[in-house]
């Protein structure tokens, strides 16, 4: 894994993520994602990949051998080789508050009981996830910490 444009995951190698938060995910080679929430592009430029359960701002492929099945797609759509697969959609997911990072599903979300197996989509928090991210703000808040 290296930076990408300081802004994201670039994985040059064969790249997994399970349950996670990306900005952006810029795979070379093969890339699974699977209940993550992208936030601004997921980028398939290998041969193949998949994403499943997962909320992504933009999808884009290089190649038809990507598939991408019970997705939010929104708003950005679908790029190049990318398609919508099995029960994938397009709404607005309904983040929590998305301008501190926390992109939990709000009351009435779309992205809930929309996964194969009829749970919801997207990063799943846990309750020591929610618990760093408010460590986080906090030493954001106070200027410790940039981003």
């Amino acid at each position: 894994l290296a930076s990408y444009e300081n802004h994201g995951t670039h994985a040059k190698n064969a790249f997994k993520a399970d349950n996670c938060v990306l900005i952006r995910a810029l795979m070379e080679r093969e890339g699974e994602l699977r209940h993550c929430t992208v936030t601004t592009s997921a980028d398939f430029r290998g041969a193949s990949g998949s994403a499943t359960g997962c909320i992504l701002s933009r999808a884009e492929a290089a190649n038809a051998g990507v598939q991408i099945d019970f997705c939010d797609v929104y708003p950005g759509g679908y790029l190049v080789a990318a398609k919508a697969g099995k029960k994938c959609f397009a709404a607005d997911p309904r983040f929590v508050d998305p301008k501190n990072f926390d992109y939990r599903l709000g009351p009435g979300s779309p992205c809930r009981k929309k996964g194969s197996d009829g749970s919801d989509i997207g990063c799943r928090y846990t309750p020591e996830m929610i618990e760093l991210v408010k460590k986080c703000l906090d030493l954001r808040k106070r200027v410790t910490i940039a981003f």
